[in-house]
């Protein structure tokens, strides 16, 4: 049966109005922050970004050089929400995704921080417990620091990376024992590189099987910071590294010292697109979508203002 040439043309119109419509749902459900691709290697002076793709296996780096000699850099450690319980209380923190905190912040960088055990909720109407939410009661593995005021002193000795006063970073073995001048705290799991040389030890399945991850490093004598998002658990795409390749990786980028963060579905690489202000998320988080997480390692960078010109 032959078909109408204005049926046809209807039926192209409506399908694309459908289409339309589903990708305005679908930008309102991935919320404020965008996956897209970055424009530039030099978003900001003092600060560089590049992305790697490797093959056999495949895998998707993503870099980001913090200049912390440049006065208009600063960094900083930043909760992912607000003290639910008081300082007397168990929790310290609330999850957040990290491209909210950014955006709350005003971060220009941010990717996810320590590791974090969060208070258990069970879902009414299935009786079973959630997953982790935005909003849902937290505490970080670690220490945590922001601006010298330290809110957490960590379950345990673990690893740090600290940015003093005189706008230096360095990771030390315990963050229990914290240097003069430490002004942000945040803690990982695992040492990767000390004194320009790899230190993982371990043959746990975290330590030698490969996933998302997220890494902090030093270079230059802890002038420069050096982010690294690994993406994994996507076969075709990422696999992810183990710890030992993510060291490897870190001193191929010229690290003197270097802490594994959180990873998994945490890990999060969101940069701030100079060109329109955008906040964008530049890997691929495995869980499909940014984790809540506990806090986050951000960096502000400050602009010059245009002076308004005068009467002619």
């Amino acid at each position: 049966m032959k078909t109408h040439p204005d049926l046809r043309s209807s039926a192209f119109i409506c399908g694309c109005k459908l289409i339309c419509i589903s990708l305005c749902v679908l930008c309102v459900l991935c919320g404020s922050i965008a996956f897209a691709e970055f424009p530039t290697s030099q978003p900001y002076d003092g600060v560089t970004y590049h992305h790697e793709t490797r093959t056999d296996p495949p895998m998707k780096i993503f870099v980001v050089t913090v200049d912390l000699a440049d006065p208009n850099v600063s960094v900083e450690v930043a909760p992912g929400g607000d003290d639910p319980d008081g300082p007397a209380g168990k929790w310290q923190t609330r999850l957040d995704e990290t491209g909210d905190v950014a955006t709350r912040e005003s971060f220009d960088v941010a990717v996810n921080g320590d590791f974090f055990s969060v208070e258990e909720v069970i879902d009414p109407q299935t009786g079973k417990k959630r997953g982790y939410h935005e909003g849902q009661a937290a505490l970080v593995v670690g220490a945590a620091m922001t601006d010298g005021r330290q809110w957490s002193k960590g379950e345990k000795a673990r690893p740090a990376i600290v940015v003093t006063r005189d706008r230096r970073a360095d990771v030390i073995d315990d963050a229990k024992k914290l240097p003069p001048g430490a002004r942000q705290v945040i803690s990982g799991s695992h040492v990767l590189v000390e004194g320009g040389k790899k230190v993982v030890s371990g043959d746990s399945s975290f330590v030698t099987a490969r996933h998302p991850r997220t890494a902090v490093g030093t270079s230059d004598r802890g002038r420069k910071l050096v982010l690294v998002v690994v993406d994994g658990r996507r076969p075709q795409a990422s696999v992810g590294m183990s710890l030992d390749e993510l060291a490897e990786l870190m001193l191929q980028l010229g690290c003197e010292e270097a802490l594994n963060l959180d990873g998994g579905g945490s890990s999060t690489l969101v940069l701030r697109n100079p060109d329109n202000g955008q906040l964008v998320t530049i890997n691929t988080p495995s869980d499909g979508k940014q984790r809540p997480v506990a806090n986050v390692l951000g960096v502000t960078v400050k602009r010059p203002t245009t002076a308004p010109a005068g009467p002619k």
